[in-house]
């Protein structure tokens, strides 16, 4: 999955923490999260919901991996991997 948003008017009822939990649930690979260092209240989400905020020193491989993104995002971006992907590293 490349993308995906909670309609504003659907924010704050659990709609976000379901959708995550369905998708952790019907996969088997861990999952990273890219997501705006100014967004903290994305972050914040994530964080509720077990992710955890991946070093600087893994971020830009995996932004530069799985992601196609100039330079000046990989420097102002964040990643956030679950539970499975900690245990692997």
């Amino acid at each position: 999955m490349r993308h995906a948003y909670t309609a504003p008017s659907m924010q704050r009822k659990g709609v976000g923490t379901r959708l995550l939990r369905h998708v952790g649930s019907v996969v088997d690979k861990p999952i990273l999260i890219g997501t705006w260092a100014a967004a903290s209240w994305a972050i914040d989400f994530y964080r509720r919901n077990g992710f955890t905020v991946v070093p600087d020193s893994d971020k830009g491989h995996l932004l530069r991996t799985y992601w196609s993104i100039p330079a000046r995002q990989i420097e102002t971006s964040f990643v956030l991997a679950d539970e499975r992907w900690m245990k692997t590293q």
